[in-house]
């Protein structure tokens, strides 16, 4: 009787009780075994002892099991075999076939400067985002702040029609000045949570 991948008993069967379907048996490294592909026959250890049964699937909690039971080898069907593992063999066919993999000089430069850099590693600097929210409630904007916030959606959309109309005609993005906009926009959405929020549900009862 087959057991539960977690819980191998190389004793739950004996070994005659083992083989009893006509699929054609080879052996298969346990390491060789690809975590997540299900099994269309059963399997069993080097002995012929039944260890799981037909439609189990792969885990790596099986794979650790059988290593602590020393079992280092088990059997499959051949064409459990073929999407169970892939050997050394197979691999060797298919670099022959599709040829190594390669970068171009380019390519490679490009990946050896992000890993120089450290962009492979970036960490947050500063204060988290959340300790800038700050909540107005239904307080009004004095007359001062009004004015200043109309003044740079003004700028804001001036600079935009800018870049636009360059782009139109073959130029290139400012990007350090759509950066520049980006953090002042994000600046004041934490400024002012309550706006926001109350923008995002007008849009939505507008949709």
């Amino acid at each position: 009787m087959a057991t539960d991948a977690a819980t191998i008993d190389t004793q739950a069967s004996p070994p005659e009780a083992a083989h009893s379907d006509n699929e054609p048996k080879i052996k298969v490294s346990c390491e060789q075994l690809i975590v997540g592909r299900c099994l269309d026959h059963p399997l069993y250890d080097g002995n012929g002892v039944l260890l799981l049964a037909e439609g189990a699937l792969i885990t790596s909690e099986l794979r650790k099991n059988l290593k602590s039971r020393n079992i280092s080898e088990v059997e499959v069907s051949k064409s459990d075999a073929v999407k169970l593992s892939l050997t050394t063999d197979q691999l060797a066919e298919l670099f022959t076939r599709q040829g190594a993999f390669s970068f171009d000089t380019e390519t490679t430069s490009k990946l050896d400067t992000i890993i120089d850099s450290g962009l492979m590693a970036v960490k947050n600097d500063g204060p988290a985002l959340k300790e800038s929210v700050v909540f107005h409630g239904r307080k009004a904007y004095s007359a001062e702040k009004r004015e200043s916030l109309l003044l740079q959606h003004q700028s804001a959309s001036e600079s935009l029609d800018t870049m636009i109309k360059g782009v139109l005609k073959g130029g290139r993005v400012d990007g350090a000045g759509i950066a520049g906009m980006a953090a002042n926009f994000l600046s004041g959405l934490t400024s002012d949570t309550d706006s926001l929020m109350s923008v995002a549900f007008e849009a939505r009862s507008d949709a």
